[in-house]
């Protein structure tokens, strides 16, 4: 696992599956944690804003999206990374939400922002292993 005291931004070209954006530190620790288990290699952002630079550099399989986060929040993020104004290296990648609130309306709202799927917080390994599979394929 990096250093988490470090710089959360990635380096160009580095070959990670997951891109992990949350503002809160610990929230990053345990998706790290979780992901590393199930075989995942990852990146993490502290908001939209830096995540949108991250996917300008780098190619993932999936991006694990906060929702309430300062700066850009989730459905902000998702709608520049879906929308042409961006200068994402992939437009479609698969994004999952990661919210406290899993009501029809919630999942309503990361549908129309373009988010393809949502995990609840907090993160379950096997819920998080089975949206990655249904969309990263492993």
């Amino acid at each position: 696992m990096s250093d988490n005291n470090s710089t959360p931004d990635s380096t160009p070209d580095s070959k990670k599956d997951v891109l992990i954006v949350d503002d809160n530190k610990i929230n990053r620790i345990v998706a790290q944690r979780l992901l590393e288990t199930l075989g995942y290699s990852c990146d993490v952002a502290v908001d939209g804003r830096k995540a949108v630079e991250q996917l300008e550099l780098n190619s993932y399989k999936a991006v694990l999206m906060d929702v309430q986060m300062p700066e850009l929040d989730g459905f902000e993020a998702t709608r520049l990374i879906r929308s042409g104004e961006s200068k994402v290296l992939n437009h479609e990648i698969p994004i999952i939400a990661l919210t406290a609130y899993a009501g029809e309306d919630d999942k309503a709202k990361c549908t129309a922002a373009g988010m393809n799927d949502y995990v609840g917080k907090p993160l379950v390994l096997e819920e998080l292993k089975e949206k990655l599979i249904k969309h990263v394929g492993r």
